[in-house]
């Protein structure tokens, strides 16, 4: 999957990252699934090709966030969250919530809510610089929802088994995917340059070069912590410290070489690259490479593993 998504990505980002959104439900389904509507869902996603999307993202309250309502019998959620991918499209949007209204913050829960039966309302808009496709609008989400959409496993246990390792190698695909478009586009132009003066090497040949040395180490960490994960899993030890800290080295990683090797070609590329408009998607990917890196804050993800590496016996 993560080959698929940085193919994707390639020529659309924002369409890669969706795919990337819904394939972590559809894991976390198949992973942790296990009422007969969780199951069954799993089934229609198949089927009927529903689109599955999540809203993780949460206004900070002092009380913890919303919580599950029982009242006389039925179970109800009031969600609001700061940015849900395409969630006005799509058919399930799967949200945490605490336990109860009583609950601690983090004594939460997983639950799926079908967006036919939901009361959802548009609380902001997404007009950004990149990843304009993603639509990450912020949305009101109310609905009563069956006591089988609730996932019998805890939030915690399913984001440390599987989803947050998942999302760091999906998205680092859809990353490195833009590493790989912003050089193809940097590829083609040199090329054309050598056309017009054949026996000579295009000066920009080089940076062109350069740029594909950092390509293809990002190509090695995506591949490393992709099948690191199969083995990993193997043996249940998803939250292995290391292994979480190279995850978001990956994150880091992706996003900074993204954004470099995409300057770096729109330089290669020169004035033909920031004209709209034209058979040239440079201006587009640079686009997406800068809002690629302020998604998930890299400082933040390099502070968490400088407090972990006095923890680890070895690096």
């Amino acid at each position: 999957m993560a080959d698929v998504v940085r193919t994707l990505s390639q020529y659309c980002t924002s369409s890669a990252l969706v795919l990337a959104m819904h394939t972590i439900e559809v894991f976390t389904l198949e992973r942790f699934g296990e009422t007969s509507l969780l199951s069954g869902l799993l089934d229609r996603v198949v089927s009927d090709q529903i689109l599955l999307a999540n809203a993780t993202s949460e206004f900070p309250t002092p009380d913890g966030g919303a919580a599950l309502i029982e009242d006389a019998g039925a179970l109800r959620v009031d969600r609001s969250t700061i940015a849900c991918s395409y969630g006005l499209d799509a058919d399930v949007i799967l949200t945490h919530v605490r336990r109860a209204p009583d609950a601690a913050r983090d004594d939460r829960i997983y639950v799926v809510i079908p967006t036919a039966r939901a009361e959802i309302e548009q609380t902001s808009t997404w007009d950004t610089l990149g990843l304009r496709g993603t639509c990450s609008n912020g949305l009101r989400i109310r609905s009563e929802i069956d006591v089988d959409a609730v996932f019998p496993t805890p939030w915690p246990t399913i984001m440390n088994s599987g989803f947050i390792q998942v999302r760091h190698i999906l998205a680092g695909a859809a990353y490195v995917g833009i590493a790989e478009a912003a050089l193809r586009e940097a590829h083609a132009v040199v090329r054309r340059e050598a056309r017009r003066s054949v026996g000579t090497t295009p000066p920009s040949a080089a940076r062109l070069a350069e740029l594909l040395l950092e390509v293809e180490k990002l190509r090695g960490l995506l591949a490393g912590v992709a099948s690191r994960f199969d083995e990993l899993d193997r043996e249940s030890r998803l939250d292995d410290i290391a292994y979480i800290s190279s995850l978001r080295n990956l994150k880091v990683a992706s996003t900074a070489v993204a954004t470099e090797v995409a300057t770096k070609s729109l330089q290669i590329c020169g004035i033909q690259g920031i004209q709209r408009g034209g058979s040239m998607v440079i201006e587009r990917i640079v686009r997406d490479a800068h809002a690629a890196l302020v998604m998930f804050g890299n400082d933040g993800l390099l502070r968490q593993n400088a407090e972990v590496l006095i923890a680890r016996k070895s690096i």
